[in-house]
């Protein structure tokens, strides 16, 4: 089995279109602001431009990818995650 990917947390600037449905919209109403947005998960695949994470990890599948543009991050760390203990039955 693969080694599992490193849990990250992310703060990233959320860009996307402005509007709805491609509905007119008053210039004065526009924001130019990008919210501040946090995710945390297992960063499957990382590049010069993007890294890819997604909330779970399975080998050999992931559920909720999510690509985050390299540009718009303004944090990334990596999470360390504890060493398991026994669990023990009541």
């Amino acid at each position: 089995m693969p080694k599992r990917p490193p849990l990250v947390y992310v703060e990233w600037l959320d860009h996307s279109e402005v509007g709805e449905d491609h509905a007119w919209i008053d210039i004065e109403e526009l924001c130019t602001e990008l919210p501040v947005c946090s995710t945390v998960g297992w960063m499957v695949r990382e590049t010069t431009e993007a890294i890819l994470v997604a909330h779970t990890w399975s080998e050999p599948q992931v559920c909720g990818p999510f690509l985050i543009v390299r540009a718009a991050i303004r944090r990334l760390e990596r999470l360390s995650i504890p060493r398991r203990k026994k669990v023990q039955s009541g």
